[in-house]
């Protein structure tokens, strides 16, 4: 599902101003001026640091529970552009909690891992600046800092954010001093840089979290920028696309066949006849077709603008604007897959 937003203690809006900075900094990522990064805290300082010429580290990653899709790409693509100006990057590569909440096995986690790594070089992302964070492979660089961390939070606070119950298994509960952990991988903490996290809402609970804890740990408090709402599944109303279901998704790894299988079948928002649809018109905010058009795939504002009041108006068919996305999804996804 969805997750409204509404889980958004301690986040501020990300203004006009902040994007002008970002852009003045030579970031320029369509994502940012269209509203797709709409929540943040601490930017500001972030972007006073960046504009002094000191060290920042970015923090992000994803769960290998399958092939990177279009929604992955929309965030990739921030980040590479980040990085141009924020070169040290902390990525993790979440195959621990994939193993402790999904029905895989260490085996299938791990080829779905290099597959997501490998992706990153096609974003434009500089692999000599990343740290790559697996806990099945490089347990030790996050441990130390996972145990500092897991003595301040209490089992009463792993239930009340992460809803984690006696049934859960043991992993799960330890799993959020992970995610949490390399935001206090400095071990002098007087000079620990600031981290700068992009995450999704639904990640946000952690950095939260990790906020919280970060006077009691003597380190700056993470900045994060979230971004929301997610690209819609192609399958079902209210869902996201996700790794896990391979039918609500386009994947980056797809053949051109599979794209256009996929798009034809996607669900939209316009009148079930021709007729119907150029009476109502549609609601392109939550059909998945217009969202990958804005999110990933069209670079030209005034484009989505006209295809915007197309699709609201009944001017622009459903099956028009499907045939035209295919050729754009097609295209991006070629040049990826190299």
């Amino acid at each position: 599902m969805i997750e409204p937003l509404t889980n958004t203690k301690g986040l501020e809006h990300t203004t006009e101003e902040q994007i002008a900075r970002l852009a003045h900094l030579g970031v320029h990522d369509h994502g940012l001026a269209r509203n797709l990064f709409p929540m943040q805290k601490d930017l500001d300082l972030i972007l006073d640091a960046l504009e002094q010429r000191q060290s920042i580290i970015m923090y992000t990653g994803v769960g290998p529970s399958g092939e990177l899709h279009l929604g992955h790409a929309m965030v990739m693509r921030l980040i590479s552009d980040l990085q141009r100006i924020i070169p040290k990057l902390r990525f993790m590569l979440a195959d621990d909690e994939k193993y402790l909440t999904r029905d895989l096995t260490i085996e299938q986690i791990q080829g779905f891992k290099e597959s997501n790594r490998s992706f990153l070089r096609r974003f434009g992302f500089d692999l000599r600046t990343i740290q790559f964070l697996s806990t099945t492979e490089n347990l030790s660089t996050t441990y130390a800092a996972a145990i500092r961390v897991s003595r301040l939070i209490t089992m009463n606070q792993i239930r009340s954010t992460f809803g984690r119950t006696t049934g859960s298994n043991i992993g799960e509960i330890f799993y959020p001093a992970i995610q949490i952990a390399p935001c206090f991988f400095d071990a002098d903490e007087s000079s620990a840089p600031l981290i700068l996290v992009i995450c999704g809402l639904d990640q946000y609970p952690y950095f939260q979290l990790a906020r919280d804890l970060s006077d009691r740990l003597g380190f700056p408090k993470p900045a994060v920028l979230v971004g929301y709402p997610p690209l819609p599944s192609l399958i079902r109303r209210n869902e996201k696309m996700s790794s896990s279901v391979p039918s609500s998704a386009i994947f980056l790894t797809d053949s051109p066949s599979e794209i256009n299988q996929k798009i034809t079948r996607a669900i939209t928002t316009g009148g079930e006849t021709r007729e119907l649809h150029a009476l109502y018109g549609g609601t392109p905010e939550a059909c998945p077709v217009f969202r990958i058009f804005e999110a990933v795939t069209e670079q030209d504002d005034e484009a989505l603008e006209t295809r915007r009041i197309g699709c609201s108006n009944g001017t622009l068919s459903c099956r028009d604007c499907k045939n035209q996305l295919k050729v754009q999804v097609i295209e991006y996804i070629t040049v990826l897959q190299g």
